[in-house]
């Protein structure tokens, strides 16, 4: 927790969180300015040492500088009854909009798609934001649907990305991130997530990723239909997360999405409204997604300039990455930033469009000196000045190497199944 001292406060408000009754409730509609959703996926350890019970109190405490228009739903689904509350400048108090009698699985997009909508139908506005809270991995495929793939289960889709949320389902074991039997979680598909955001016509000023391992530009290109900014971070975030009370005044509600970025790495940098208590550092950005066409077409062009044709697998040893690639994380990717990895990679020649081209599209970005990348409690890696805050993946031998070790199997080949692997063009280059 961020500071003891609120432990008493926290207690009322959960008091008040959770004493309400069931079903739906008779709330005021909302005039028009911005509604923003945080979707808090908690069915698992973060739901089970209470972070959204942390975050509850940090909005509660955030609401004076709200306008008047503006409205916040924040849906919880923790192992209890699902419940979706409202807060607003006029009350300090959260009001209960609705519970549910039966679980659901908030890392199936149906769930998602469903109190979206509701929220959007009871409280329209001029525009929406969208915070999505959990457990997430980027753009690797579900460690429960590639295993379905490996045993042949005739009722397994077909495999696809998935990126965020993990829902342990009934009876499964939060504190571990397990369901029933030590199996894997449910997780959701960004296919999907984008789909629940489409299918319910309502467009999106921004999502914010209030989870780890988000901002990549697989997992931003997917969703360049969904919304007009992509604001994340491409490391491990500490559970901690964004400290609400400040996103709230210079942030969610902001006319200009990006200014999310500045304050939450001020939050976290101790530069806010408290000092942090967060030692795990920050790097974020925001991404304008009408660029990403344009920044995927200059990528196509330079390929042949790089030095991964042939299926080459150049040294990127003194590239900046975010996460360490290592048998305690289950051998994921380094997420590799994309202009440092680029600089290291192309001709001198090719590398000024598409470095244009990347900082066309990363509108904002903020990182502190350091920051925690694992496993170890001293794991520290400093962050370069020239970095952007944006992760890609860049195919190596070492993935394939690895492949029996990684959970989901070879990154090399799986990497084919997004959306920016086709965009980009990269299969010129033999990966």
């Amino acid at each position: 927790m961020r500071h003891a001292s609120r432990l008493l406060s926290l207690l009322v408000l959960t008091l008040a969180l959770l004493s309400a009754c069931d079903h739906d409730h008779d709330v005021p509609v909302s005039e028009h300015g911005r509604t923003v959703l945080i979707y808090m996926a908690g069915h698992n350890s973060l739901g089970y040492s209470g972070y959204h019970h942390q975050d509850s109190l940090e909005i509660a405490n955030g609401t004076a500088a709200m306008e008047r228009g503006d409205r916040l739903l924040m849906f919880i689904d923790d192992g209890t009854r699902p419940r979706l509350y409202l807060f607003t400048r006029e009350s300090r108090t959260p009001q209960l909009v609705r519970t549910r009698d039966k679980a659901v699985n908030a890392a199936d997009a149906a769930t998602l798609s469903d109190v979206r909508t509701g929220g959007a139908h009871t409280y329209p506005a001029d525009d929406y934001g969208l915070v999505l809270w959990s457990h997430a991995s980027g753009w690797l495929p579900s460690a429960k649907r590639i295993q379905s793939e490996q045993q042949g289960s005739p009722a397994s889709p077909a495999g696809h990305p998935l990126s965020f949320g993990i829902d342990v389902g009934e009876d499964g074991n939060m504190k571990s991130d397990l369901a029933v039997a030590g199996q894997y979680p449910d997780e959701m598909e960004v296919d999907d997530l984008a789909e629940a955001i489409h299918s319910s016509g309502i467009h999106l000023s921004y999502i914010l990723f209030d989870c780890c391992l988000m901002q990549n530009v697989e997992v931003c290109y997917a969703l360049r239909h969904a919304a007009d900014y992509i604001i994340g971070s491409p490391m491990a975030i500490s559970a901690n997360g964004g400290f609400y009370t400040d996103l709230l005044a210079q942030g969610l509600f902001s006319s200009y999405p990006p200014d999310i970025v500045e304050t939450y790495y001020r939050a976290i940098a101790g530069k806010g409204s408290v000092a942090s208590k967060d030692d795990f550092g920050i790097v974020i950005s925001a991404v304008r997604t009408d660029r990403l066409e344009a920044l995927a077409a200059a990528v196509r062009q330079a390929w042949q300039a790089s030095t991964f044709m042939q299926r080459q697998s150049p040294d990127l040893g003194q590239v900046q990455w975010y996460q360490a690639y290592n048998s305690k994380y289950y051998y994921r990717p380094h997420n590799y930033d994309m202009a440092d990895a680029f600089r290291a990679t192309l001709s001198p020649e090719a590398l000024p469009a598409v470095l244009r081209a990347i900082d066309d599209a990363v509108v904002a970005h903020a990182a502190t000196d350091q920051i925690y990348v694992g496993p170890g409690l001293f794991s520290f890696k400093k962050v370069k000045s020239e970095a952007v805050g944006l992760s890609m993946f860049f195919p190596q031998d070492i993935y394939t190497r690895n492949a029996q070790a990684c959970r989901i199997g070879d990154l090399n080949a799986l990497i084919h199944r997004t959306a920016w692997y086709d965009a980009c063009g990269m299969s010129v280059t033999g990966w």
